[in-house]
């Protein structure tokens, strides 16, 4: 059972042009996002493909300083998730010891939705530039 509908959901996203979509709008997504996160301190790279991207956070991009083990503990012990509830946004978790923001929107989403989010996470680097300030 769980095979056919697994068989009838890829062919309906063949059929509606859904991965098409996506290979057709990755490169706007990639350039907005990259170009957000050149603007931010906190954003050591952004990486990723198609619609599923990685926002790698660090202390400083411009001298490539890493977050320190008291700033990694603050962002993961709750601050940065309060950050990205505040902008209602859904970023999964990663309890690999990752602090980053992994991204990935819905994959119909167009050109005014991949703008809203990336708006979002804009300000989530914001306010992550200044508590790490805060918290040097």
């Amino acid at each position: 059972m769980a095979t056919a509908v697994a068989v009838a959901n890829m062919t309906a996203m063949r059929d509606e042009g859904v991965m098409q979509h996506v290979l057709d709008t990755e490169g706007y997504f990639t350039d907005q996002l990259r170009a957000m996160g050149e603007a931010h301190a906190c954003v050591r790279e952004v990486r990723g493909t198609g619609f599923f991207y990685a926002v790698d956070l660090c202390a400083d991009s411009g001298s490539d300083r890493d977050l320190s083990t008291t700033q990694e503990a603050g962002l993961r012990g709750g601050t940065l998730g309060g950050m990205v509830r505040e902008e209602r946004m859904t970023v999964r978790p990663d309890d690999r010891g990752y602090t980053g923001l992994t991204i990935s929107p819905p994959l119909v989403a167009d050109r005014t939705v991949i703008d809203d989010l990336v708006a979002r996470v804009d300000r989530v680097a914001d306010r992550i530039d200044a508590w790490l300030a805060g918290n040097d």
